[in-house]
């Protein structure tokens, strides 16, 4: 054995060593940052599972303030240096040791185990990249190397005769396979070039680089198809919850259990460490539906099934419902509504219809009546927000008689939930957006039991009547009276439905389109001026982003436009086929699909107590 043999074992037997004790040392300076409450989250979920052995409990969350920032990203890019030092040490084990398949093989399971036992796809993601990078390098200096064996040294042309080296190594691997003839053969080969081992073994090295260079990279591009397989898998070995039969008692409606897991994990509330006054509208991300009632798919062919959704939602603890109410120009038989009245259908965003039937917002308030508070699902003395977003009515501005009689008919729709409907707490009236300010900062808490009607519809119709010789409404028919909260836009650039413009006055609650602040949120350690505006006005007004009719979304995306943007709610069809597996994939709400809170930087401090608004500077 030369002293080049030798070197290289002595290498290989200290791989192991020399990774733990750079994957210590990154990973316990990263630690250190993380109590200064500035390490990137995919790096600390990493560490809170792999430093058990060092028995410091990690917070559940750190958010990158100052100029600390700087250390955790040296931290966090000293942990991806370890991971990239371990590679190459990998890969030199791999090719220099006697049992080269039992090297790959545990290497294989090494990346396994540590990806499923963190739970975390980034970690995996970043492995990929960094061995595609790093198999990248060493392929470079590979070719420089034989350009300088081919030219500078003036290495014969005949001892690369038909191109034989240089596919001898990759041959050499599939010959260990089959037989030891090829095997001697190859060996033969390489001997008489009279090249000499090292330069025989670079050579190797820049095939296996190639090798790795290319599955990484393949399976790095294309992680978004067997991401969800492998999270599949993942789940069916982590998962810790069983689901259990659910029936009603002899009181109430019955049901049975569905497909729909609930996010209600009791724990995971009760160890919040959100101070309660915290725990406001303004602060909290709550999952919600884009079209109640619809159970998709997004394309042609859906349908409404009114009770299965009511059902399927509130017992997965949901407690934001959106009602898209519109209209059709003309009659189309059973399944639907009559025409020019208010009902609920789904279009694509073209405006095309592509739901096979409608449904009555009448019998939605009355299965939501029926199941919404109902005591066997989970949460339910939680409040329940229903926002009323017409995507289209009467024009108000050419036929405001008709506009006001369309209101009315929904106001009407909703009689079955009227008595739960939010009126006044105490001496605090909410009625008429007379208060959104408070509803803002006020505790949840104080609202359970209630049901919170937001809309985008211009109500205050129901105040003008005189002016307009229009027939005052009926308090139960009176949707601005029972409208607490007013969405508008956040731009006057996007359009939904008869969403306007604040004009003038607070916005409190604005609705914007999901692709645009997708698109904004960027990289999260980057300067971006328009994203950290609209972070901070996060802190004052509730952000609705609304994805398209008929768009996909990722549940990465989600996860960072709800932590970077500080974004409340993201509407999703969560019974279409092209997205029923996000409830699964998305860990965001981590078992509080209700009062899940922003991060900490990005939650506003500010508080109101029920039966006393609070003067204008202290909302501010």
């Amino acid at each position: 054995m030369g002293i080049f043999d030798s070197v290289l074992n002595k290498i290989s037997s200290a791989a192991s060593g020399a990774k733990d004790a750079i994957d210590n040392k990154a990973e316990r300076t990263a630690i250190n940052i993380a109590f200064l409450g500035m390490a990137p989250e995919w790096l600390l979920d990493d560490i809170q599972h792999m430093n058990r052995s060092i028995g410091i409990p990690l917070p559940d969350s750190f958010e990158p303030t100052g100029m600390a920032q700087l250390a955790a990203e040296t931290a966090t890019f000293g942990y991806i240096v370890a991971q990239i030092i371990f590679g190459i040490l990998a890969c030199l084990y791999y090719l220099w040791n006697k049992f080269k398949v039992l090297s790959l093989a545990l290497i294989i399971i090494a990346v396994g185990l540590r990806f499923f036992y963190t739970k975390n796809m980034s970690l995996l993601n970043d492995f990929l990249l960094s061995t595609s990078i790093i198999s990248l390098c060493i392929l470079c200096f590979v070719i420089i190397w034989v350009f300088l064996l081919y030219y500078v040294f003036d290495l014969k042309r005949s001892t690369i005769k038909n191109g034989v080296l240089y596919t001898a190594p990759l041959v050499n691997v599939y010959a260990n396979f089959f037989s030891s003839d090829m095997r001697n053969k190859i060996n033969n080969i390489k001997s008489d070039k009279g090249l000499g081992k090292m330069n025989v073994a670079l050579l190797e090295v820049g095939w296996t680089a190639l090798f790795f260079c290319i599955i990484s990279s393949v399976l790095y591009f294309t992680r978004s198809e067997w991401e969800p397989f492998i999270d599949k898998i993942r789940e069916s070995f982590m998962s810790k919850q069983d689901t259990k039969n659910t029936t009603g008692d002899a009181g109430g409606p019955s049901y049975e259990e569905s497909d729909v897991e609930p996010f209600i994990d009791k724990s995971a509330v009760e160890e919040s460490t959100d101070p309660a006054e915290h725990v406001t509208i303004v602060n909290i991300q709550p999952v919600s539906i884009k079209q109640i009632g619809y159970i998709g798919p997004t394309e042609r062919g859906g349908s409404f099934e009114i009770e299965t959704a009511i059902i399927e939602a509130t017992r997965a603890g949901i407690r934001f419902f959106v009602l898209q109410i519109d209209y059709l120009d003309k009659t189309l038989g059973n399944g639907f509504e009559e025409k020019k009245e208010p009902t609920l259908v789904y279009r694509d965003d073209n405006g095309n219809l592509i739901s096979t039937n409608g449904a009555s917002i009448t019998d939605l308030a009355q299965k939501i009546s029926t199941y919404g508070f109902n005591a066997d699902f989970p949460a339910s003395t939680q409040p329940l927000i229903l926002y009323l977003h017409f995507v289209r009515t009467p024009n108000t501005l050419t036929n405001p008689e008709k506009y006001f009689k369309f209101l009315k008919k929904v106001a009407k729709a909703l009689a079955p939930i009227q008595p739960f409907i939010l009126n006044k707490i105490d001496t605090t009236d909410f009625t008429r957006q007379k208060n959104e300010r408070a509803l803002l900062y006020s505790q949840t808490s104080i609202f359970d039991g209630k049901i919170l009607v937001w809309t985008n519809a211009d109500t205050t119709i129901f105040r003008n009547t005189a002016k307009l010789s229009l027939t005052a409404a009926p308090l139960e028919e009176d949707l601005d009276y029972m409208a607490c909260m007013r969405v508008y836009l956040d731009d006057e650039n996007d359009s939904f439905g008869i969403t306007s413009m604040a004009h003038g006055k607070t916005a409190h609650a604005v609705i914007a389109p999901y692709a645009r602040l997708n698109a904004m949120r960027g990289i999260w350690n980057k300067p971006n001026s328009e994203r950290d505006d609209f972070s901070v006005k996060g802190k004052t007004r509730f952000v609705i982003a609304m994805p398209g009719q008929t768009e996909e979304i990722n549940e990465r995306d989600v996860y960072q436009v709800m932590k970077v943007l500080g974004v409340n709610t993201v509407p999703m069809n969560i019974f279409a086929k092209t997205n029923v597996e996000i409830l699964s994939q998305i860990k965001l709400w981590k078992g509080e699909p209700f009062l899940k809170m922003k991060q900490p930087i990005l939650q506003s401090s500010n508080t109101a107590v029920a039966g006393y608004t609070p003067p204008p500077n202290v909302l501010n």
